[in-house]
């Protein structure tokens, strides 16, 4: 081999390497780019609650040559100030709220003798006037958390304690043998309960607009456009049923071309006592709300067609 065809290996070889580097880093930066994307995730996005977007507001343009100013409120390391409760008595009526001794007998509940207190301050034209809501604190045996399930159909809605949120809750509640439609979020027991037994499912749709809202955004092109096409075909069938429905008081247009979802709750769980009719009867489900340490998870039946 002479020299000159030596140097064309060799810049072959180094080609080779650069274009395996090349290659490399593309997918990195892609990797990136999906990251990138989901940490901006935010409520319109993503399954995230709107008063996440709080916590990671849009930065604001600093102006050039002005000192920065303090924020509002407690400074870092700080120490954290709370309003002390008015003693007793200052306290003009106290509302004890308990739960009936048949129940607390029947679920095993020890009463500890204390209460979560909150205070109703209001400012009348008259003198002030205190009202102190309290709220009992009981202990089961075992002292587990316990977690509120709700199944609602098109007459009557069903709530369940249980110690746990996980499959068997289901099995026990709907059967293995439902033959109808059940209408839920992504909570991983209703996909594994409707995977196991073949469960006719419909996933929320406000879950679902919100995953192809993300996809708009998605670095890459072909998975833009299809997110695009899919939304507006989202938005056709939408509207179609808006026409079906042009008076529909249940459902309320977002100014996006969807129903506002989540902004009722069909049937028996609007406490008008009315039967639901088959448009309100459980369309979409509402999500995990987390409150003082108890789940209330809501699933929506409907029976077979």
């Amino acid at each position: 081999m002479d020299g000159k065809d030596r140097i064309i290996a060799e810049l072959q070889e180094l080609n080779a390497k650069l274009t395996a580097q090349i290659e490399q880093l593309t997918t990195r930066i892609a990797e990136l780019e999906l990251a990138l994307a989901k940490a901006k995730k935010n409520s319109s996005t993503s399954s995230k609650p709107p008063s996440s977007d709080i916590v990671t507001p849009k930065p604001k343009q600093k102006k050039p040559g002005r000192r920065k100013k303090r924020k509002r409120g407690g400074q870092p390391g700080d120490q954290q100030q709370l309003r002390e409760p008015l003693p007793p008595e200052r306290v003009d009526e106290t509302i004890d709220y308990e739960i009936d001794d048949g129940e607390v007998r029947r679920l095993g509940l020890t009463p500890t003798g204390d209460f979560d207190v909150i205070q109703h301050i209001e400012l009348p034209d008259t003198p002030v006037h205190v009202t102190e809501y309290r709220l009992a604190v009981y202990q089961d045996a075992d002292g587990k958390k316990h977690w509120i399930w709700c199944i609602t159909a098109a007459t009557f809605s069903l709530f369940h304690i249980a110690t746990s949120r996980s499959r068997e809750v289901l099995e026990k509640l709907v059967g293995a043998e439902f033959a109808g439609y059940l209408n839920f979020d992504y909570f991983s027991a209703n996909c594994s309960f409707a995977w196991n037994f073949w469960i006719k499912a419909q996933y929320c749709w406000a879950h679902l607009i919100r995953d192809i809202r993300f996809l708009e955004k998605h670095p890459d092109k072909k998975t833009r456009e299809w997110a695009g096409q899919l939304l507006a075909r989202s938005r056709r069938l939408f509207s179609a049923w808006h026409r079906r429905r042009p008076t529909c008081r249940v459902c309320p247009d977002d100014g996006r071309g969807f129903p506002s979802f989540n902004a009722h709750t069909p049937g028996p769980l609007s406490g008008s006592g009315s039967q639901a009719s088959s448009h309100e009867r459980g369309r979409e489900s509402r999500c995990a709300v987390l409150s003082g340490g108890v789940s209330r998870r809501g699933i929506f039946a409907d029976r077979p067609v």
